[in-house]
């Protein structure tokens, strides 16, 4: 799936507007230094992890933001980071 239909999806789970999903899922991609065509992967590991714990998309998606560049600087995978931050 194409990056634009990935955000949409976001958009939709999470409850919020198209450019706050679409910067969400830039900064989980370009912090991670993942590539383009991992959105899909980004949107699945926040609804899993939105779906399973007392955290929502867009909760997860706001501390990824914040932590993302540090966690990728010292070798945290987006997925790791993703999991500590709902512990």
């Amino acid at each position: 799936m194409n990056l634009t239909t990935e955000t949409l999806k976001m958009a939709r789970i999470a409850g919020i507007d198209y450019a706050t999903a679409a910067d969400y899922m830039t900064t989980a991609v370009r912090g991670f230094k993942l590539e383009m065509t991992d959105a899909a992967h980004v949107t699945d590991v926040f609804s899993n992890l939105a779906a399973h714990t007392a955290s929502s998309t867009e909760e997860l998606a706001v501390a990824i933001s914040k932590t993302a560049a540090s966690a990728e600087a010292v070798g945290s995978s987006f997925e790791a980071t993703s999991a500590m931050i709902d512990d």
